[in-house]
Order: C-alpha cells, then sequence, then structure tokens
C-alpha cells in the first residue's frame, strides 16, 4: 500500500502531523510532499493508492495554495482521497470546502478530519504557555491515532465541520472577504535594526514570497499570510505591523527550520 501526504505548513504544525501520521502507517510506503514543491513530483500524484492533503486553515479557509493544489489534482476515483485540517480557534467547514473542490474534478473525498493544535496567529496573540501546548500535541497523538486506524481500513464517509451559524459566518462571509485580502496583507511586515540579512525568512516561506534586498527582507504580495517569516526568525527581527513587538512567538517543537526550508 503506497500513500502520499501532501502537506503546507507554516509554524510546523500541519508537517508535525503530517509525520506522526506516516509513521503510523507500520510497514507502508508513505511518502510525504511539500506543496511549495509540487511541479517537482506531480507524476507521483497517480502512482498512489492513498492520498492524503493536510494544511493549516486560515479564516475558516484552507490555504490558497491549497486550493489551488485541488482545483489542479488528477485522480482516478479508485484512489482514497483524504483530508486533515489543524486549528487554533474556529475550524468552520473547511473539510466541506475541500469536498466541494474535489468534487469538481471527479474525484470524491473519503474523510476529513481536524485536529486541534496550539493558536498561533501573532498579530492577535502571543504563543499559549507551553504547559497548555504540551495537552494539545498529547491529543494531538490520540486524535492521529484514531485517524491512521481509520484511514488503514480504508473507510469512508467521516467528515468533521464546525457547527452550522460558525460555518456560515466565519468561513463563508468572513472567510472570503478576509482571503482576498491574504495576497497583500505582507506590506504590514517589517524589520527591526536586529535583522542582519540570514535569509531563513527568505527559504522558509512556503509562496517564494520573499527576496533579500540590500540584506533586508523584501515581500512580493503573493502571501499566505502563514507569518512563518515572523515565526521562525532566529532573531525575532521581522514584525507584522506594531502588534507583534512584545509577543512571543511560537514554532512547532517537533519541527526545526530546516524541515520546512524548500529553497
Amino acid at each position: 500500500m503506497r500513500t502520499v501526504i501532501y502537506y503546507f505548513s507554516g509554524t510546523g504544525n500541519s508537517l508535525d502531523v503530517a509525520q506522526g501520521l506516516a509513521k503510523s502507517f507500520i510497514n507502508e510506503d508513505v511518502e510525504i510532499i511539500n506543496l511549495s514543491t509540487i511541479h517537482i513530483h506531480e507524476f507521483k500524484i497517480l502512482s498512489s493508492d492513498r492520498i492524503g492533503i493536510i494544511f493549516p486553515i486560515y479564516m475558516g479557509r484552507m490555504p490558497i495554495m491549497v486550493s489551488n493544489f485541488l482545483e489542479k489534482l488528477v485522480a482516478d476515483k479508485s484512489k482514497y482521497v483524504f483530508a486533515i485540517a489543524t486549528y487554533g480557534g474556529l475550524a468552520g467547514d473547511v473539510i466541506q470546502q475541500v469536498k466541494t473542490k474535489l468534487k469538481i474534478r471527479g474525484i470524491k473525498l473519503s474523510a476529513g478530519f481536524l485536529v486541534k493544535m496550539p493558536e498561533n496567529f501573532i498579530p492577535f496573540f502571543g504563543a499559549i504557555p507551553e504547559a497548555e501546548q504540551q495537552k494539545l500535541f498529547q491529543r494531538k497523538d490520540r486524535k492521529i491515532s484514531q485517524i491512521a486506524h481509520y484511514i488503514t481500513k480504508k473507510k469512508k464517509g467521516h467528515f468533521e465541520n464546525d457547527f452550522f451559524l460558525i460555518n456560515m459566518l466565519y468561513s463563508g462571509f468572513i472567510g472570503k472577504m478576509g482571503q482576498k485580502m491574504i495576497p497583500t496583507a505582507d506590506k504590514n511586515f517589517w524589520t527591526t535594526d536586529k535583522c542582519n540579512g540570514c535569509e531563513i525568512c527568505c527559504k522558509i516561506c512556503p509562496a517564494d514570497n520573499i527576496i533579500i534586498r540590500n540584506e533586508r527582507p523584501v515581500w512580493k504580495h503573493k502571501c499566505e499570510l502563514c507569518l512563518a517569516c515572523l515565526q521562525w526568525c532566529p532573531l525575532e527581527a521581522i514584525q507584522y505591523k506594531k502588534s507583534t513587538l512584545k509577543r512571543k512567538r511560537y514554532q512547532n517543537p517537533n519541527i526545526n527550520a530546516g524541515n520546512l526550508t524548500t529553497r
């Protein structure tokens, strides 16, 4: 049995889930692929028995890169396709969004799951205490075990979503409006004098949205607002408006910057 798991991750939460799930498939052939490198691996979409998509939820919706991937995905109806969305606050109806996009491609989503992880949208709040993070990681491990059992048996029909009103308001009106503003939200990033031009932000950005000019990052307005650049900056030199100046950064403790570097 061959499984290919495609993931999008900024702080490392979704990659952590992808790696945990892969380890649960004992004695099976599993490959984990970063969506930002999908152009290199397109041929492998057709060479797997199971296809997984793992990503975080932003404003009740999937990242733009994930949406674009689903709109181009090619797979026959025999494939077992599953989705896992990580979230910190509200989840919305993102699993239903995945089902809808795949249906247009003639692909049926077999199952969809939600995994709660530490909240980390730093423009609103800093990282939660480590003790609370550990509790969520323990819950995450148990949830992954349940998901792996379900997927291994190729069960179908389990789809997790939030409550109806949350779906309608958060994923619907608020999410659609917010997503339109995401690509150019990078105009709010800036750097303090701590920046030494190390280029980690450039290398870790999944959207290839950052270049280094005069030893400082410059954003190109095709942002995903994953905040990887800000969260993983070793000197905490990158800020978003002024709200992040004194807020604690978040990086998934099971992942390092090298795991997420794509260039």
